[in-house]
């Protein structure tokens, strides 16, 4: 044996390096798409964060302390957040939370590879599918949102993976436990499950496989599955979380504001969408190369598969119409589907031509849909975080997300801790941050999200936000008679999205607030109206 020559070590270490550079290459994008956005950030991670905070200080997961209601929809997360809370103090919450989503977010770019990988894709594609999720701004955004976005994806992507795993060597249960795990952190992930069972079926009759493969799968999702289920009866009361009820939309307005949702596959909002006809033929094409790659390869099991996941995300958006926070979120989980079935597309249509021009077609078309993909960075505000001070404290980060809801949540919580007193009760419907910052305070959540009589509440409309509160005028609405019944200390009329005056009725028990002059021009700026009841309260 004969040693090599140095030189000709070195010639294929380069190739290494080089291949292993690019390896990393789609979590540098990321990591800085994620530096640009990590300031996006709404109210609602801070209805988890006060779960949160109760549960890790002993009260149970409730919202207010003695009142048992499942206001939250991720009991991983909150576990996740509860431990957080404790661990290093002096930082704030919403930065440790937005950690733990981009790091769920890398979790989910690892996994994507891995999966490409089972559907035979090459390490050139394998990059490409990486890539494509990768430049997604709305990808960027769930990977810093705070929520449980990420998280759910990423165990989600681990089921798909290990059911892939037991589809090809035609045995294998553990999948059916990681679906429990996914319905443990969302609970639309039962749509999921349904697709998963049905199509297992499908394989076990195909292939004449034994029961096990079926029965005892079935067995490791639906026993934990029915003990959580019982906890959550026996704790709360009912079987779905509080906020499923609170947003029980009609099907109509699942629809309406559904379809919508969807030309936003890489827009944080849909305006763009309406605005430049470029990026409305770039969305239009972004849904075809899928649909090619679905069509394509309809006969492998995988990519059937895949494609019974997509499809389910779609019916559950287009019952639930969406969401109304910037960065698509409903529609995170099925995007490494919808990038891998694009991927599958691009090797379809450069199979087309001859062989040696099949490279440089498939390079012209990852490198066209990245380009498509790249118009959701148009004209958003990127890097707004960085001038707002240290991102240490959650006021500081909140301020700087790029819709000006921000700094009216901030100030509303600040005005609250300051001048109304321990063990108020407060209506209001921004019930995150001022919820989060007045933990000794009780809120009555009147988009019904953390209340459980109003969430149940019978003639009244419901939207994506929860139970519409606009119509509290006539004296027969049922809002409006929950309110007078149950005699809050403080009444704040409005939300960010719809401001309101105060109901004639109940005008009659409760007088505006008079404001110190330290609030007075903060507090008119947000649009709101502070009320107190008619009885001897401060301020």
């Amino acid at each position: 044996m004969t040693a090599r020559d140095p030189e000709e070590q070195q010639t294929n270490a380069a190739p290494k390096t080089e291949h292993s550079l690019l390896k990393i290459l789609p979590y540098l994008v990321l990591f800085v798409s994620a530096w640009a956005v990590f300031g996006e950030t709404t109210d609602d991670p801070f209805i988890t964060f006060r779960y949160a905070a109760n549960f890790a200080s002993g009260y149970g997961a409730v919202y207010n302390a003695g009142e048992r209601v499942e206001g939250f929809t991720s009991w991983l997360h909150l576990l996740a957040c509860s431990v957080l809370y404790i661990l290093l103090p002096s930082v704030g919450l919403l930065l440790k939370a937005k950690l733990l989503s981009l790091i769920c977010g890398g979790v989910v770019l690892y996994q994507t590879g891995r999966l490409a990988a089972k559907l035979s894709l090459t390490p050139s594609m394998t990059l490409a599918a990486q890539l494509l999720l990768a430049f997604n701004l709305n990808f960027a955004i769930a990977s810093v949102n705070a929520l449980e976005t990420t998280l759910f994806t990423a165990v989600l992507l681990s089921a798909v993976s290990r059911f892939v795993v037991e589809m090809e060597r035609e045995d294998g249960i553990l999948s059916g436990l990681l679906l429990f795990l996914a319905c443990f952190t969302r609970p639309e992930a039962l749509i999921y499950v349904v697709f998963l069972i049905g199509f297992r079926l499908y394989l076990w009759r195909q292939k004449q496989l034994s029961r096990r493969f079926v029965v005892g799968w079935l067995l490791w999702f639906a026993v934990p599955m029915a003990l959580f289920l019982a906890f959550r009866l026996a704790y709360y009361g009912y079987p779905f979380p509080n906020t499923y009820y609170a947003k029980s939309v009609t099907l109509t307005y699942g629809i309406t504001n559904g379809l919508p949702y969807l030309r936003q596959p890489f827009l944080p909002h849909s305006g763009l969408f309406v605005r430049y006809p470029i990026i409305m033929a770039g969305i239009i094409g972004y849904w075809a190369l899928a649909l090619f790659g679905m069509i394509s390869s309809r006969r492998e099991a995988k990519i059937q598969l895949l494609t019974l996941l997509v499809l389910g995300s779609l019916i559950f958006i287009l019952r639930v119409g969406g969401d109304w926070m910037s960065g698509c979120r409903f529609l995170i989980p099925v995007l490494p589907f919808v990038t891998l079935l694009q991927v599958r597309g691009i090797v379809s249509l450069a199979q087309k031509r001859a062989e040696p021009s099949r490279p440089k077609i498939q390079f012209a078309l990852v490198a066209l849909t990245l380009f498509v993909i790249s118009g959701g960075y148009f004209g958003f505000p990127l890097g707004l975080w960085t001038k707002r001070g240290s991102p240490l404290r959650d006021d500081r980060l909140l301020a700087s997300c790029a819709h000006p809801y921000g700094q009216t949540w901030i100030t509303i919580g600040q005005f609250f801790r300051e001048a109304l007193p321990p063990g108020a009760s407060i209506a209001y419907s921004e019930v995150g941050y001022a919820a989060y910052l007045n933990r000794d305070k009780h809120f009555l959540d009147t988009f019904g999200l953390t209340d459980k009589e109003i969430a149940h509440v019978e003639g009244v409309e419901r939207c994506r936000f929860g139970v519409v509160t606009m119509f509290w005028n006539p004296p027969s609405d049922p809002v409006q008679q929950i309110l007078r019944r149950r005699k809050p200390d403080y009444v704040i009329i409005g939300s960010v999205a719809m401001p309101n005056p105060m109901p004639q009725r109940l005008m009659q028990d409760y007088e505006p607030m008079p404001l110190p002059p330290k609030w007075k021009t903060r507090l008119v700026a947000t649009q709101f109206g502070f009320y107190r009841r008619l009885e001897e309260l401060p301020l």
